[in-house]
C-alpha cells in the first residue's frame, strides 16, 4: 500500500538519502571519543557524547531508509548534499559544547572549567563546530586549554576530520559500492577536483593513508618532544593567544621605538631593560 504522505521528488530524495549516510559519521565520532572521560575522569561528559551519537544516528536513519532506493548522486546533487551536509554535521558536532554546560552546570563553575559557560550559548557552540569542520580553528572560549578534556578533544577530533574533509571520510566508510560517476560528484563538490589514483575508491585510501602517517609522526614527534597532553593538540587561534601576541607585538614596537635611543641618562637604560625582560 502506498504512502498517503506526499513522495518527495527523486532529486529530493537523492538529496535526504546520501544526507542520511553522512550525518551519522558525528555519531561515531562521538562514540570513538568516549574513552577521553574514561581516562580523564570526567563522567560528566558520558550524556552529552551519547546524546550526540544517539540524535545523530537517528536523524540519520529518518533521511536514510524512506529514500534508500533513490537514483545515484549526480553533480548537482552533490552541490546541494556538500552546502547543506557541513551546516548538518555542524549542527550535530556542536552539541557536545552546549549539552556539556546544560547537563552538567555545576562543572561550569569550577576555576578551571570557566570558559564552559561560553557555550549557554548554542550559537557558540555552533561557531565552534564550523571552525573545526572547516579547518580554521577560531574559538569562542577565552582560555580553550581550560575547557573539560573532553571538549578539548571534541574540538582537535573535529579540527582533524575537517582537515581531510567529512565527506570524504563518508565516501571512503560509509557510502559503500556505488558508480564512480556517483563517487566523484560528491569528491568534486567538496572543492576536491584531481585524483591521485585511478579510481576515486582508491583515491581516498591512499589520502587517508597520507593523513594518517602524517598524524602518526606528529603524535610520535610531540610525545617525544615532551608535549604529550591534549593541549599540544589544540588550535591556537583562541583570544588569549591572541591578546598575548598583540601584547609582544606591542613590547617589541615600543623596543624599537625607544630602544636605540638609549643614551647616558639612567632611566632610558632602565626603559629598555624592561621591556627586553617582558619580551
Amino acid at each position: 500500500m502506498r504512502s498517503l504522505l506526499p513522495q518527495p521528488t527523486s532529486d529530493l530524495a537523492i538529496v535526504l538519502r546520501d544526507l542520511g549516510m553522512l550525518v551519522p559519521v558525528v555519531g561515531v565520532m562521538a562514540l570513538l571519543s568516549l574513552i577521553i572521560p574514561a581516562v580523564y575522569g570526567e563522567s560528566f561528559a558520558y550524556v552529552p557524547m551519547l546524546l550526540t551519537a544517539a540524535i545523530s544516528f537517528c536523524l540519520g536513519a529518518a533521511l536514510y531508509f524512506p529514500f534508500r532506493d533513490a537514483g545515484y548522486a549526480k553533480l548537482k546533487h552533490g552541490m546541494i548534499i556538500a552546502g547543506f551536509g557541513w551546516l548538518l554535521v555542524a549542527a550535530l558536532g556542536s552539541l557536545p559544547f552546549t549539552l556539556m554546560f546544560l547537563l552538567s552546570p555545576e562543572t561550569a563553575a569550577l576555576p578551571q572549567f570557566a570558559t564552559l559557560k561560553e557555550f549557554a550559548n548554542p550559537l557558540n557552540g555552533f561557531f565552534e563546530a564550523v571552525s573545526g569542520y572547516t579547518g580554521t580553528g577560531l574559538t569562542m572560549a577565552a582560555r580553550a586549554d581550560l575547557l573539560p578534556a573532553t571538549l578539548q578533544w571534541w574540538r582537535s577530533f573535529i579540527e582533524w576530520i575537517g582537515g581531510m574533509g567529512v565527506i570524504v571520510l563518508m565516501l571512503a566508510i560509509l557510502a559503500g559500492p556505488r558508480p564512480g560517476a556517483a563517487k566523484y560528484s560528491l569528491y568534486y563538490a567538496e572543492a576536491r577536483g584531481e585524483k591521485i589514483q585511478p579510481s576515486i575508491s582508491s583515491t581516498l585510501r591512499t589520502m587517508w593513508w597520507i593523513f594518517l602517517l602524517y598524524t602518526a609522526v606528529s603524535t610520535i614527534a610531540l610525545w617525544g618532544g615532551g608535549n604529550a597532553n591534549l593541549g599540544s593538540c589544540q588550535p591556537r587561534n583562541d583570544r588569549h593567544f591572541y591578546r598575548r601576541i598583540q601584547h609582544h607585538c606591542e613590547q617589541h614596537r615600543l623596543l624599537r621605538q625607544h630602544g636605540h635611543r638609549v643614551g647616558s641618562h639612567p632611566d632610558h637604560a632602565v626603559r629598555r631593560h624592561q621591556l627586553r625582560r617582558s619580551l
